[in-house]
């Protein structure tokens, strides 16, 4: 109804009936991919775009506009829609934000549209772990107190969670705000690593779902190697002819060809090397030999393999410089032998300083 009044009071009316389509269509789309963030990873799998309307009568035709490309959906008996997208379409989705357009019509003619943005987030991320216990082996000490490893990311925001497995155990740690991440592994945990080689893992993901994994290697070494010192100079005993000449000391380990053998006699230390099979020596010069007095002395020998497990031995030596004095008897009483005794048996008898009984 409408009425209108002039100016010296005349007053006109009209009305018309109309029809009133109170049902006003809708349509809605569902949160994509979980939560309206296409990843790195989901960016390369097919995705299912779904969603629901209301007012719009069953196997009603929608438009669906994603990325310039146009696909076909069918309005179901509950309202609901859904399309498939390929891999290969998701795929061409660039960075950013990229809007879904539905559009549809009811059986009055109103057309209904509808457009949901999604994020695109195709960032690099990575993670790395650091050199383990330093050198990548684990030796003895270093499995009776706690570990720490570490690493870094970028592209994960701080606060993120890394996941750590090692020794068949999970630990956990937080990125950092320079995007580095620590975690400690307890001795008590390193206790029951056996020897032998084995790797870390650590992945970490960010708050859209971008995830890197990584790997690293390392070993278990906690056997400490054998070490033994042979016999010196055949007896353990240094004669005064024996010191004049120069002394090797020699013995054998089961450290790695290669690592050093110290050696030390008197307060002087001496290098070998362990060989290919097993075996080491040092030559002591005869200047040093010539400061060895009379006495009992004790060689000591030390080495460590490669992961820093250590050995040592040790070994007596006596030093034995005194020449024994020996005397004769006069021979037959005046040293003659005469035509009676010349016939008979002679006992030739003497006296020595120095030896020992046995001798």
């Amino acid at each position: 109804n409408a009425s209108v009044t002039n100016g010296v009071g005349n007053t006109g009316s009209g009305s018309r009936d109309i029809v009133i389509d109170a049902n006003l269509p809708g349509l809605r789309v569902d949160t994509v991919a979980g939560d309206d963030v296409v990843n790195s990873i989901e960016h390369g799998q097919a995705l299912v775009i779904t969603g629901s309307s209301s007012g719009l009568a069953a196997g009603a035709a929608l438009t669906v506009v994603i990325n310039n490309v146009t696909y076909g959906a069918t309005v179901l008996a509950d309202g609901t829609w859904s399309l498939g997208v390929p891999a290969a379409d998701v795929g061409n989705w660039p960075a950013g934000t990229v809007n879904i357009t539905v559009s549809g019509a009811t059986s009055a003619g109103n057309p209904v549209t509808i457009t949901h943005p999604v994020t695109v987030d195709l960032a690099a991320v990575a993670i790395s772990i650091n050199t383990v216990s330093g050198d990548d082996v684990i030796n003895a000490a270093e499995k009776g107190a706690d570990l720490t490893l570490s690493g870094s990311t970028s592209g994960v925001e701080p606060g993120q969670t890394v996941t750590v497995i090692f020794g068949g155990k999970t630990y956990t740690a937080t990125v950092a705000g320079d995007g580095s991440w620590t975690t400690s592994i307890p001795a008590a945990d390193l206790a029951a690593l056996r020897d032998g080689d084995a790797t870390v893992q650590a992945s970490v993901s960010t708050i859209n779902g971008n995830t890197a994994s990584a790997t690293h290697a390392y070993s278990v070494d906690a056997t400490a190697p054998t070490l033994t010192i042979n016999t010196i100079a055949t007896d353990d005993i240094l004669n005064a002819a024996e010191v004049g000449n120069p002394l090797t000391i020699s013995g054998s380990s089961t450290a790695e060809a290669g690592q050093t053998v110290t050696v030390t006699l008197n307060g002087v230390t001496y290098s070998g090397t362990v060989q290919a099979d097993g075996s080491w020596s040092v030559s002591v010069p005869t200047a040093d030999l010539s400061n060895l007095t009379a006495s009992q002395y004790t060689v000591s020998a030390s080495v460590s393999d490669k992961a820093g497990n250590p050995a040592s031995a040790t070994h007596g030596l006596a030093v034995d410089l005194t020449v024994p004095v020996l005397t004769i008897n006069t021979v037959s009483g005046d040293d003659i032998i005469n035509a009676a005794e010349h016939g008979q048996a002679l006992v030739i008898s003497g006296s020595s300083t120095g030896g020992e009984a046995g001798d």
